[in-house]
This record gives C-alpha cells, sequence and structure tokens, in this order.
C-alpha cells in the first residue's frame, strides 16, 4: 500500500511554529500548542486550524503548514514584497515536508478565511506535477492517476489563476470522454488523459501566450497569489456581505501534502455530515464517488453516490470513519462538515467545521445534544439563532393537495418557493428586481453567489446534498432541490419531467420534499414550532431566571431582557419587585424583540413575548419604551442600582438626563456577533466611550456565552510565522 509519508503509517501529529526552519523537523519557537492566543481561526483561519486541532487529536490528516491571515492583508497592500519573502523563505517549509515524507510530495493549496465560505474561495490541487517530476509521480501512482492529477492541475490553476475560462477546459473533459466512448471521467484511460494534458496546453498557450508553468516554485507562487486574490473576489465579497461577515480578516493558505482519491478504484472522496443537516436525525448523512478528488464532490460536477454505498463497499474505512466522526463531534461539540479521501484503503480526514443546517434541524441538533448529555442546555442555546425561529415559520406544501410533480430531485434546504425559470445568475439578479424566479442550472459553483442570493429557490440538474448548491442554499435560506433527473438541460433548450421548459414558466418547489412542478399552482400553508423549540425556550427561561411578568427575581443572573417583559404593565411590576429586592449589578437589555442579535435571544424572547408576527413590532416597542421610561420619573429614582444597555440611539441622552445608567452597546454587540469587530478595551471604548464600560461588556458577554477574542499583532512578510501540523 503507498503511503505518500513514507513509512507504514501516516506520521504522529504535533503543532509547531518557527519562522525559519531547517530541513528536517522543524524547530520549535516555544509557541506550544492551540492554548496559544495566536492559534486562533483568525489567524489560522478556520480551515488551517482545525486542521491542527485534528493533528494534535492524532487524527489522520495529511501534515501541512499555514501561511496566517495578516499575510493576506499585507498582501493587499504590496502583493510584491510579500511574494518575494515568500519566494525566499518557503523552500525550508517545504524541505521540512519533503523531510518528513520522504519526498517532495504533491500540495494542496487550500484558502482559509476565519468565518466557513463554502466555495468561495479558491483552491489548487495536485501543485508540484511538472515534465521533471511526472515520471516519480507515475511511479508511484501509476500512470492513470499521475496523469489525471496532471490534468486536474492544468486546469485548476489554468481558470482561478491565469483566468483561462473554465467553460473551455469543460468542453476538452468531454470531447475526450466522448471520443473514448465513456460516460465519466474516471473511466478516461492513461493515453485518453495524456491527449487531454496535451489539448489543455495548448487551450493554457492559446489563451495566456505562455506556456504552463513547469516548476515547482513557479506553480506554488501563482496558486499562493491567487488564494490571497480570491478574498476580494465578487463572489467572496457577495458572500461576506450577504452573511455580514467582515471583509477585513483576509484568508489563511493552508499548504498540504496531496492524498489521491482517484488513485484507483479502492480510493475516493466524500463529504458528510455528522447529523442530518436538513432534518437533524442523528444519523451520518453524507455522500462520496469513488476514484474521484474531493473537488469533485463539492462541485457538484459528479453526482455522488450515498454514504451508505461507500460503508458496504468499504467497511473497515466506514467502521474507523463512523468513530473518527463521532469523536470530532464530541470534541466540537456541535454537528460536524467533514471532508474526507480514501486511499487505497486508508482514511484521510481534510476539513472539519460545524455544518450548515436548515432551522428545523438546528433546533432538533440542539435539543438532541442536550438529552445526550454531549453538551449543556446552555450551550444548546447558543446552537441557535434569531432566525432560525423566524424560518420555522416558513411555509410548506399543504398536506391536501395531492397533486403529482413533473419532477423530483434531492431534497436540499426546506421551505416552498414559486417563481419564474431563469437560466444563468445574471437573469435571476435582473428579473428579480421585478418578480420572484427560480434558478435553474446543471449545477452551481461560487461564481453563482449573486444569483442564488437573489432567487426564490434553486433547482439543479446534477449534484448532491453536500453540493454547492445545496450547501450555500441552506446557508442563505434558500429552498433548494438538487440532483433532479428529470431535469435536462442542452443546447436545443431545456426539458422538465419530458416537458419544455421555456425561460419564465411558472415553477414551484418544496425543498424539503424535493418536489418540482411546472404551470402549478401549489396550496402551501404556514408552518409551525415544534416540541425542540418548545423545549429550547424553557431552558432559555430556566437559564435566565426571567419571567414572563417580570415579578419574580428570585434567581436571576443579573442579566434580564426588557422584551421579555411583553407590555407596560410587566415592567411596571418588574421595577416594583425590584424596588422591593434591590440586586446590584444587575442588567436591564432595552432592546426590541425583532433586534435582538445573542444567540440565546430568539427563543427568549419569543418564550416571552410573541411580538414578531407583529409587522410594526420595533415601531411599537420604541413608542412604549420611549413613552414609559420617559415619562416615569419615579423609574429611574427605582432602577438606579441596575444598568442599562443596548438602549435605542434616540434615546440615550434623555435617559441618562433623567439618571439612568445607561450603555449604548447595541452597535458593538452586533459588530461582534457578526465576526466584523475584534473586542478589545480600545474598541469598546470607541464606539462607548468610558474605561469601566469593558468590565461590564466583558460580563455581558461572559454571560451570553461569548468570549472577547485576543487582538493579533502585526505580522511583517520578512518573519512569516509559519504553523506547522501533522509531523
Amino acid at each position: 500500500m503507498f503511503f505518500p509519508f513514507g513509512g507504514d503509517a501516516p506520521p504522529p501529529a504535533t503543532l509547531r511554529q518557527s519562522p525559519q526552519p531547517a530541513a528536517g523537523p522543524a524547530p520549535d519557537r516555544g509557541v506550544g500548542d492551540l492554548a496559544d492566543t495566536i492559534h486562533t481561526p483568525a489567524f489560522l483561519g478556520g480551515k488551517g486550524y482545525h486542521l491542527a486541532v485534528m493533528a494534535t487529536l492524532g487524527m489522520p490528516v495529511p501534515p501541512g503548514f499555514i501561511i496566517p491571515t495578516p499575510i493576506c492583508l499585507e498582501f493587499q497592500q504590496d502583493r510584491a514584497r510579500v511574494m518575494q519573502a515568500l519566494e525566499q523563505g518557503i523552500g525550508r517549509q517545504l524541505d521540512w515536508l519533503a523531510a518528513l515524507c520522504g519526498h517532495q510530495p504533491l500540495l494542496a493549496v487550500r484558502s482559509g478565511a476565519a468565518t466557513s465560505m463554502p466555495g468561495m474561495m479558491d483552491t489548487i490541487l495536485n501543485v508540484g506535477l511538472t515534465s521533471t517530476s511526472l515520471p516519480d509521480w507515475i511511479a508511484r501512482l501509476g500512470p492513470r492517476a499521475a496523469l489525471d492529477s496532471y490534468r486536474r492541475l492544468i486546469q485548476m490553476l489554468g481558470s482561478t489563476a491565469y483566468g483561462v475560462p473554465a467553460a473551455r477546459f469543460a468542453a476538452a473533459l468531454g470531447d475526450a470522454r466522448q471520443e473514448a466512448g465513456v460516460a465519466e471521467d474516471s473511466a478516461l484511460t492513461a493515453p485518453a488523459l495524456a491527449g487531454l494534458i496535451t489539448r489543455y496546453q495548448a487551450i493554457f498557450q492559446d489563451h495566456t501566450g505562455h506556456p504552463f508553468p513547469d516548476s515547482l516554485n513557479e506553480q506554488l507562487m501563482v496558486a499562493i497569489a491567487a488564494i490571497f486574490q480570491s478574498w476580494n473576489n465578487e463572489r467572496a465579497t457577495t458572500y461576506r456581505t450577504l452573511h455580514r461577515i467582515s471583509h477585513s480578516m483576509g484568508t489563511a493558505v493552508t499548504l498540504q501534502a496531496m492524498v489521491f482519491g482517484n488513485l484507483n478504484e479502492e480510493s475516493g472522496s466524500g463529504v458528510l455530515f455528522s447529523r442530518d443537516p436538513s432534518t437533524g436525525e442523528n444519523i451520518l448523512c453524507g455522500e462520496f464517488i469513488p476514484n474521484a478528488q474531493g473537488e469533485d464532490v463539492v462541485a457538484g460536477s459528479r453526482t455522488p453516490l450515498p454514504l451508505a454505498e461507500m460503508m458496504a463497499r468499504w467497511p473497515a474505512v466506514g467502521e474507523r470513519l463512523v468513530a473518527l466522526v463521532d469523536r470530532l463531534e464530541r470534541h466540537y461539540r456541535d454537528m460536524q462538515d467533514i471532508e474526507f479521501t480514501v486511499q487505497d484503503g486508508a482514511l484521510y480526514i481534510l476539513q472539519t467545521r460545524a455544518g450548515k443546517r436548515t432551522p428545523q434541524a438546528a433546533f432538533r441538533i440542539a435539543h438532541d445534544l442536550a438529552q445526550e448529555g454531549r453538551i449543556s442546555r446552555e450551550e444548546a442555546l447558543k446552537l441557535v439563532t434569531p432566525h432560525d425561529y423566524k424560518r420555522m415559520c416558513k411555509a410548506t406544501v399543504s398536506a391536501l393537495f395531492k397533486t403529482s410533480p413533473q419532477a423530483t430531485g434531492l431534497p436540499a434546504c426546506s421551505g416552498v418557493a414559486t417563481g419564474r425559470a431563469v437560466f444563468t445568475p445574471e437573469e435571476a439578479v435582473a428579473q428579480s428586481k421585478k418578480h420572484p424566479v427560480i434558478l435553474v442550472r446543471h449545477e452551481t459553483d461560487p461564481n453563482d453567489i449573486a444569483g442564488m442570493a437573489a432567487a426564490a429557490g434553486v433547482l439543479t440538474a446534477n449534484g448532491g446534498t453536500t453540493s454547492h448548491a445545496a450547501v450555500v442554499a441552506r446557508a442563505l435560506d434558500k429552498p433548494c432541490v438538487v440532483g433532479c433527473t428529470d431535469l435536462r438541460l442542452g443546447p436545443d433548450g431545456a426539458r422538465l419531467g419530458g416537458q419544455p421548459l421555456l425561460p419564465g414558466a411558472p415553477l414551484t418547489l418544496c425543498g424539503a420534499t424535493g418536489r418540482v412542478w411546472q404551470g402549478v399552482d401549489v396550496p402551501v400553508e404556514g408552518g409551525g414550532t415544534n416540541h425542540h423549540v418548545e423545549s429550547l425556550k424553557s431552558w432559555a427561561v430556566e437559564s435566565t431566571g426571567a419571567t414572563l411578568t417580570g415579578t419574580d427575581l428570585d434567581g436571576t443572573t443579573g442579566y434580564v431582557y426588557a422584551a421579555g417583559l411583553a407590555g407596560e404593565t410587566a415592567l411596571q411590576n418588574f421595577i416594583q419587585a425590584y424596588a422591593e429586592n434591590p440586586q446590584p449589578g444587575l442588567y436591564l437589555d432595552l432592546r426590541s424583540p425583532t433586534s435582538l442579535t445573542c444567540t440565546s435571544d430568539a427563543c427568549l424572547w419569543d418564550a416571552f413575548a410573541d411580538l414578531s408576527s407583529q409587522p410594526a413590532a420595533e415601531a411599537v416597542w420604541l413608542d412604549f419604551l420611549s413613552h414609559f421610561l420617559l415619562n416615569n420619573p419615579s423609574a429611574a429614582n427605582s432602577l438606579k442600582g441596575v444598568t442599562l444597555i443596548n438602549a435605542p440611539a434616540d434615546i440615550v441622552k434623555p435617559l441618562k438626563k433623567m439618571g439612568y445608567r445607561v450603555y449604548d452597546t447595541a452597535r458593538t454587540v452586533a459588530d461582534i456577533l457578526s465576526g466584523s469587530a475584534v473586542v478589545t478595551p480600545e474598541f469598546i471604548k470607541g464606539v462607548i466611550g468610558g474605561e469601566k464600560a469593558w468590565e461590564k461588556l466583558k460580563l455581558l458577554f461572559a454571560e451570553n456565552g461569548f468570549q472577547p477574542g485576543v487582538p493579533v499583532a502585526p505580522v511583517h512578510p520578512e518573519s512569516i510565522p509559519y504553523v506547522y501540523f501533522g509531523a
């Protein structure tokens, strides 16, 4: 069995850091392990950080090293300086990796933001295959796998770093399949792949005016620069804007020894969730493709097979995978989205992160993890958001509706969407300004993000429940159906269930069941909560000690939501109860029910006061709050021991004049929870003013389960602190 690291098994795992490693094992500068403040997702990127965590846990992670996020920010300011520093110093890191593996490995060059942005930035695989190294890799992998890896490198690096249209490579690949009389890329023989590589090289030369780079150093420098540049590409910027992710964090670059899911028929790549991301059920939910690299799965270019088929095909691999997944979920205390590769029967974990999930799944997962004793009830409350609760009430297809759909695919994100069919993301953006649209594609790719965001729903012919379309649709909360084999898109037009599907045709899709109707009036009915939601509501009440009436202060934790007092009478009762039984250090949060942002707030305000169904809830709350507090002078005296926080901006000054202790932290909390601010005393002082606010906010964040971040010192390219894992 071929292991890319030498010996009989993957190497032992440690985490090290050094700006100037020598050949062989990298010297340890004393930074130590992941307990150090520098070793955070903000510094290492989410992907690199979790690889390092898994390596320290002794999991089968291919070794590598990380260029941290501050270097990306330096790159945006001075590209030439950064690339010169990398070119001068990265050879030492490669020597270290080569000494560890027993040979110079091919490299996977991956992006990694602190906050997961699935598919929005770039990845280049198989870096290091050249005319000089190819014979060695043919000897290691066999002719077919080595040539397949080489054509993938030309395709990925060419389209990502040099702007060669991906469609040109795709057309050449399609021609090669047709000439060979095969349906899948994996069926192409070594001679066919050699011919395809010649075509790819000609396409590259035609587009760029020069040959494909033929040295490891040149390929690597171009790949790293492409990763840094992808931080500001249109799709990544759009995704961050949609999800309120800061634009100022930058991406890390992870350089990792390749493992080869395309080695042979005993190899493959897959993606799985430790629980069903649509329903939350406690079952492994995933897909794999035999004889494939990971990009084939996440890109949706090939329709994958169910994970159960892999388990049956390779039971020993399946057994080990189940054990590793369980360990990861226990370690991270949340449902995980995991990428893996099997190379000739050996299992490797390439990524783990908290999985995107539907609102229904979010509540069930949080509930079940607590009931199973894997997390506390307080932790469960932090796994749901205000948006999750609101989306629980989305419409569903009426149970009385019995008309058969014209097509059925794989349910990827629940909800019902009705709109007119459009076939490009540009059409989706333009047409959505006039009426709802359904974006119809072979499969989506990261460049479709704006169209997906504009559409009411997404329908794809290919891909599975872990494809790009499915993952991004769940992140956007767009009803989505993927892998719809009844959908045909070709040069002669589109057909759905054998019938023509014209631009503008009315479509309805049910993302919970995978059903699709054309030209049918589909009745829908409102959604609702379930016992998982109700349980979390009750836990939220228990965790704060607050009550519906607001009169019972016994057992409070020092933090009360005014939104939970549900009206003037309840607030008046609270003030009276506090006057009779004052509690030093109590905080009264004055945010309206619709502006609460902390993760447990959704449960709190829905448990206390169902104002979300009132269209003017925000205005009603602000009018009530302003009227009551500003027109009741006795309240200021009664609440003199209470700190008011998150007061609406227009009443902060009047409240202070009346003698209330007020800290307007709404902007701070929102910025922090959206990832757009690092919590430091200087930041708090700049937003709010006053030294004491920092100590008060630390208590506030601690009570809401949020740990203030540690600022990272600037990093100079001349002393890049590469971080190592897996060795």
